[in-house]
């Protein structure tokens, strides 16, 4: 079978210590520092290395690319961040999903709520009710076009996070 594989990660958790500094420019804090290299473990670990990377230029966003990409072996220079992934929102990152280059068999977007639960959840129908901060939604769809996918072409979805304690992603 055909398929498509989109990784949909949340940033880590941010610093709002200095309120000085603007939305953009918030970086990661501890938490989130700690986050990051753990879940780019998990997803080695499983042995996914998705074939392009994209990333929101906020500072919180292009850094937890950068973690993740370091963990699993994808190199940074290849990551491409975009304008047009900070705060997308459903109609945005769709948009930037059916445009993919079907060389590419998997694709990790790395941004922000609400854009990518809202997309999931009502655009797609996955059962997610918050995508949180480093989550990661593994999304399968059954087709050989990035423009053909949609909620009727989705195969299998797979979801985790770093509160999760099993350790093992869940599948819906």
């Amino acid at each position: 079978m055909a398929k498509k594989t989109l990784l949909l990660v949340r940033h880590a958790k941010s610093c709002w210590k200095d309120f000085s500094i603007t939305d953009h420019e918030r970086p990661l804090n501890g938490r989130g520092k700690r986050e990051a290299p753990s879940m780019g473990e998990r997803l080695l670990s499983r042995k996914i290395i998705p074939d392009t990377v994209f990333s929101s230029t906020a500072i919180r966003a292009k850094i937890t690319a950068q973690i993740i990409c370091q963990k699993i072996g994808y190199p940074e220079e290849k990551i491409c961040f975009l304008d047009k992934l900070y705060h997308a929102d459903t109609k945005n990152l769709l948009s930037h999903i059916l445009q993919l280059q079907d060389r590419f068999e998997s694709a990790m977007l790395v941004g922000h709520n609400p854009g990518m639960t809202d997309l999931a959840a009502n655009k797609w129908n996955i059962p997610i009710s918050n995508l949180p901060t480093c989550g990661i939604l593994e999304i399968s769809f059954a087709t050989r076009s990035w423009n053909e996918v949609s909620a009727k072409t989705i195969h299998s979805t797979c979801f985790d996070f770093p509160k999760n304690s099993s350790l093992k992603p869940k599948y819906f």
